[in-house]
């Protein structure tokens, strides 16, 4: 992981909770402001549903990955059904390349950047099968059989990949989160100041600003992975590795 990598994690989100803990951490000291107050349980009400958060988004991820697998591996077997029929001219085993290609195009391109319906996507697919009707004289039937069961495995991946990039983790969980994250910067400094005191407050700021920085990357963490194909986080999967 290099420092631009890095610095990805860092945004204006980042910026805001540290202000709110360093103004707390100054209000603070300034009114000399301190009370006995357990965390506990407020740390429990960030830290659980952060980790579950963060859990779904990576499992989000691997299903991705496993359906873009799915779907490319897919694309190949049929394009290779097409390059293998004998009675297939050079021109008409390209256009099929050609016509596979435009799948995997259209469906990669949309994933990053969802613009139009994905309707057009189903249209190209649909072609397919188009075009094995238009050439069911020079299309064995073995491999109409096996087009068939392989572009069943197209449609599951894309649909799910579809699916996928329309519908993200609970957005009221990740609300919360984000609710309590403010909460624990603001209310953190008095506390410390009361088991510390107030000859210590170098201290305080220091813990509160690590505290804060923290808790806001990981929800940083879990944000970028609720995408993982717009190329904006750390972890995004290679769109362009998955083309025919």
């Amino acid at each position: 992981m290099n420092k631009r990598q890095f610095l990805k994690l860092i945004n204006l989100q980042t910026g805001m909770v540290l202000l709110v803990s360093m103004a707390s951490c100054y209000l603070a000291v300034l009114f000399e402001i301190d009370y006995n107050y357990d965390l506990l349980l407020l740390n429990l009400a960030i830290t659980f549903p952060l980790s579950f958060s963060i859990q779904s988004a990576f499992r989000r991820r691997e299903r991705a990955l496993e359906f873009l697998s799915l779907f490319k591996s897919s694309l190949v077997t049929v394009d290779q059904c097409f390059q293998h029929e004998k009675k297939l001219s050079s021109k008409e085993k390209d256009d099929a390349r050609r016509m596979l290609q435009k799948v995997s195009d259209r469906i990669l391109g949309w994933l990053s950047n969802p613009k139009g319906s994905p309707h057009d996507v189903h249209g190209d697919m649909d072609r397919v099968f188009d075009f094995v009707a238009d050439h069911k004289g020079s299309v064995s039937k073995s491999a109409v059989q096996k087009i068939i069961r392989y572009m069943k495995d197209v449609y599951r991946g894309g649909e799910y990949l579809i699916a996928m990039n329309r519908h993200r983790t609970v957005q009221g969980l990740r609300m919360y989160c984000i609710v309590f994250i403010y909460l624990y910067s603001l209310v953190n400094a008095p506390v410390l100041l009361h088991h510390v005191g107030f000859e210590s407050s170098w201290l305080v700021y220091m813990i509160c600003f690590i505290s804060s920085f923290l808790l806001i990357t990981l929800y940083n963490i879990q944000e970028q992975m609720e995408n993982p194909f717009d190329n904006a986080g750390m972890d995004d999967i290679q769109l362009n590795d998955f083309r025919l």
